[in-house]
């Protein structure tokens, strides 16, 4: 555990060089302001990139498998961390081949090439494998989702579980955070809509329960992972990891704490039901990690803090 201790506190760990999926979007922002795994990295996209990523920049459709492998076999690349999916669930319902083929086909495309050239590979999972019956879910615990997002999750663990040894998963729970401009994210949307006092009321299920994360606090412990993954030569790892947020509540909860925070009317915030909405969303997605804090020393800020920094950051 030696080097356990010491990555923990480096601020700076040499990656040679990284790709990143999905650089572009949520998770991909947030990653670049707290970027420090050193060396050369590149960022995937499609439509949209931002400025001032300390990547550079590659244009992929993740459909076309065939101009995905030239690109990697160009790269060369050392690790991978694979963030980009379709993680609008309501999409994945009305869409399910297409999801599919970007968030379960596309995925293996990348879990092949790492698993030929022997190098690290980070899928970004999530809690909705879990149906929301059982919780808090720990990375023991039965995957059975109710929702195609979480089935084509489920579907690339189990390949990676069974085939890729060099692939490790990282199931993240509700993540928070505004992002970049172009960004579509409930928060952001949440934030706009609890600002604008002639707009409609804001309705949040108060039946829903999950252990939100800051996205900050996402990609600090993410890079960590994936240094503790590369340089590791000595034991085997886990290869599930959770990293849940500090406090399990509902929707509701989260929007009064986000109007407290950011100095918002909470008046504007209406109780909403799960029994009105088709299909049935998972109840309650609460977390736990076995690993995280043994390994990475997890420890992530108090909910409030997280929103403090989201709020002084953007």
């Amino acid at each position: 555990m030696i080097f356990l201790r010491l990555a923990i506190h480096r601020t700076n760990w040499i990656v040679k060089k990284i790709i990143l999926t999905g650089a572009s979007g949520f998770l991909g922002w947030h990653l670049a302001q707290s970027w420090q795994l050193g060396g050369e990295a590149v960022g995937l996209y499609y439509r949209q990139q931002f400025e001032g990523a300390p990547w550079s920049w590659e244009r992929i459709n993740l459909l076309r498998d065939q101009e995905v492998r030239e690109l990697l076999d160009r790269l060369a690349p050392d690790a991978i961390i694979h963030a980009a999916a379709i993680a609008n669930t309501s999409f994945c319902e009305e869409h399910p081949a297409l999801s599919y083929h970007v968030n379960v086909y596309a995925s293996l495309t990348l879990a092949d090439y790492a698993k030929s050239k022997g190098i690290p590979f980070l899928f970004v999972s999530s809690d909705m494998v879990f149906n929301g019956h059982s919780a808090p879910y720990d990375e023991e615990s039965f995957a059975y989702p109710l929702l195609q997002y979480g089935s084509q999750k489920l579907a690339v663990e189990e390949a990676l579980l069974a085939d890729y040894p060099n692939a490790y998963i990282c199931r993240l729970p509700l993540l928070l955070g505004i992002g970049p401009a172009y960004s579509k994210h409930f928060f952001g949307r949440w934030l706009a809509q609890l600002a604008d006092q002639e707009g409609e009321q804001l309705a949040a299920f108060s039946d829903e329960y999950r252990t939100p994360l800051s996205a900050y606090e996402a990609a600090r412990y993410l890079q960590q992972l994936l240094a503790l993954i590369y340089y590791n030569t000595e034991e085997k790892l886990p290869r599930i990891w959770h990293f849940p947020g500090p406090e399990r509540l509902s929707r509701l909860e989260l929007a009064q704490k986000m109007a407290h925070c950011f100095g918002l009317d909470a008046h504007k915030i209406l109780a909403a039901s799960l029994a009105d909405i088709q299909p049935a969303r998972p109840e309650d997605l609460s977390m736990q990690s076995l690993y995280a804090a043994q390994y990475l020393n997890y420890s992530p800020l108090s909910l409030a803090a997280q929103l403090e920094e989201i709020a002084a950051k953007g």
